[in-house]
């Protein structure tokens, strides 16, 4: 047998003491195959036992005490006394000692395996405990911790207010509220599993009854993990209150000088001859925001007011890189400008090469040759002719009289598209 399942193999075993006996004529492997064997194929294997032990009690009996019969007298005519054949009793000793050390052994597996068993037992139902006895004594601690947390979250958030606006305060107000009514909740909960029958402290209790005293303490444990969240929170917006609270003056600050410094750039390039309108407004919805920002500080209502410092900032920034853009602009537009003049004449030189090409195609080959890229050279002119009239808008609005170049910008690009399709046309003809 190996792990409760059959192997399909017997053996007989034995000392030294018992090899006269089973060896000669493999006497042990008969007893194995021909009186154990069948019980054991039919899966019984109490009786293959049985029988074996049986049959080797016998041969060992017969070999420590063989049969002794007297010799029978001779017959005499007159009546002789009944002849009697004396036999020594079985001595089983042999046998008993083999059984007794079998039994021994069964007994002491059995023992061994029940105490494995308890052992084992034991150890899972005293880690349950243990782990049950943790998780009280985290609990216990947590909610020692959270009280003296707590009530510094409560000494911050009553310094704020008289400092803050209800609008900056509620939010703390609520989550503070939330926190302490959770903690509430939860110290009751632990009182409960303290008082009750299954205290993790008792002994003598199952490994379920424990399991089931871990799991009461995971959720107490899982509601003060909440508290602490709330909590933290609550400390967070309480310390960012504060911090806007100090730093009021230099955000108001900051954002004056950036405003002031776009105001200072727009006026620059407006000296310069170049418009600021567009920047211009973009700076005055800059101010407005500035001027919310400062009303807002004076009502107390200081994470709004940090928000609309923030829009006022970006827009002024925003200002100030469109006023220093404007010579850079205009010196980029013209520069495409003259490139896209360039590569106009280059065109027409092109376009005056493809009807020569034509000419000279149309007069030495028949129409079929040809026929195909008839009218390219048409083509390629209205597109030249289309591409001047952008070239010609474009200049108009580079001037610092119109000062539109970003849409110059778009005229030259679309210009350029038309090129390329101007001298694609061409290349049928030439190529």
């Amino acid at each position: 047998m190996k792990d409760g399942k059959p192997t399909g193999k017997s053996g007989i075993y034995f000392g030294g003491e018992w090899s006269p006996v089973l060896k000669p004529n493999s006497t042990w492997n008969r007893v194995r195959m021909d009186l154990m064997g069948p019980s054991f194929r039919r899966g019984d294997w109490a009786e293959g036992m049985v029988i074996g032990l049986n049959e080797i009690s016998r041969i060992a009996d017969n070999y420590l005490h063989p049969q002794s019969v007297q010799p029978v007298p001779p017959v005499i005519i007159q009546p002789t006394p009944p002849v009697v054949i004396q036999q020594q009793p079985t001595d089983f000793s042999g046998l008993w000692n083999f059984m007794k050390w079998v039994l021994g052994l069964m007994l002491l597996g059995a023992v061994s395996w029940v105490s494995w068993f308890l052992y084992r037992a034991n150890s899972r139902r005293r880690a349950v405990r243990q782990k049950a006895l943790l998780a009280k004594q985290d609990g216990a601690s947590r909610i020692n911790a959270l009280a003296a947390e707590l009530r510094r979250a409560e000494v911050d958030v009553n310094t704020l207010i008289d400092l803050a606006s209800d609008e900056d305060l509620n939010p703390l107000k609520d989550g503070l509220d939330n926190a302490k009514q959770l903690y509430n909740s939860a110290s009751s909960d632990y009182a409960g599993l303290d008082q009750s029958a299954n205290n993790p402290d008792k002994t003598g209790l199952s490994e379920e009854e424990y399991a089931e005293i871990a799991k009461s303490y995971e959720k107490l444990l899982d509601k003060l993990r909440k508290v602490e969240t709330l909590k933290s929170e609550v400390s967070e917006k309480a310390l960012g209150l504060m911090k806007m609270m100090n730093d009021a003056d230099k955000m108001l600050k900051e954002v004056e000088k950036i405003t002031e410094q776009a105001l200072k750039t727009a006026e620059k390039m407006k000296e310069a001859g170049f418009k600021t309108s567009a920047v211009n407004d973009i700076l005055q919805s800059s101010l407005s925001l500035l001027s919310q920002t400062k009303s807002l500080l004076d009502k107390k209502r200081y994470a709004q007011a940090f928000q609309t410092a923030e829009k006022s900032k970006n827009l002024a920034v925003d200002a100030m890189r469109s006023a220093e853009n404007l010579p850079v602009l205009k010196a980029e537009t013209e520069k495409t400008l003259a490139s896209f003049s360039q590569r106009l004449i280059s065109v027409k030189n092109v376009i005056a090469d493809g009807r020569s090409a034509f000419d000279r195609l149309s007069s030495k080959y028949a129409k079929s040759s040809w026929e195909s890229i008839r009218g390219n050279g048409g083509e390629a002119v209205k597109r030249t002719e289309a591409a001047f009239k952008l070239l010609s808008t474009a200049q108009t609005m580079v001037s610092m009289e119109e000062q539109r170049w970003t849409e110059a910008q778009h005229l030259l690009k679309q210009g350029s598209a038309l090129l390329d399709e101007t001298e694609s046309l061409i290349r049928s003809i030439v190529e």
